[in-house]
């Protein structure tokens, strides 16, 4: 079998940390090559949405490009076992290591002009998810 060829994208990877009041705030950018991966949609019929995307939008705030992740700043980690009967079991913990960042890479798409964060904040773990940061994106393009 011949070896398959994985195309590869312009991309910006954006990190972030929370601030003391609980606030995305963006801390760094730089070029990468990442794989590409298509376009993600959300069923407008299944909102309220909860749950963490990222997606770049065009200067009229139409969606461009989304990627649906989990969640980085919930505070949990989720862990899976066996119980004493054997069965398989789910469980979310604290996240003890304390270090609320977050880190995405969009692709750099034509016409894109800002990267939004959704999800739900971080004092609401399972609400419904709003725009956490929304900033620019063009001004990293040159």
């Amino acid at each position: 079998m011949p070896d398959e060829v994985v195309p590869l994208t312009a991309a910006i990877r954006f990190s972030y940390e929370t601030d003391a009041a609980g606030a995305l705030v963006l801390v760094d950018a730089f070029f990468v090559q990442i794989t590409t991966l298509g376009p993600e949609d959300l069923d407008e019929d299944l909102a309220p949405f909860t749950g963490f995307w990222y997606e770049l939008r065009d200067v009229d705030g139409n969606v461009l490009w989304r990627h649906v992740a989990a969640h980085p700043l919930r505070g949990t980690v989720e862990t899976h076992g066996i119980d004493d009967a054997g069965n398989s079991v789910l469980a979310r913990l604290d996240d003890d290591v304390n270090a609320p960042v977050a880190s995405v890479a969009v692709p750099s798409l034509d016409g894109a002009d800002s990267v939004a964060l959704m999800g739900a904040p971080a004092d609401e773990s399972d609400g419904v998810a709003v725009e956490l940061l929304v900033h620019r994106f063009e001004i990293f393009v040159v």
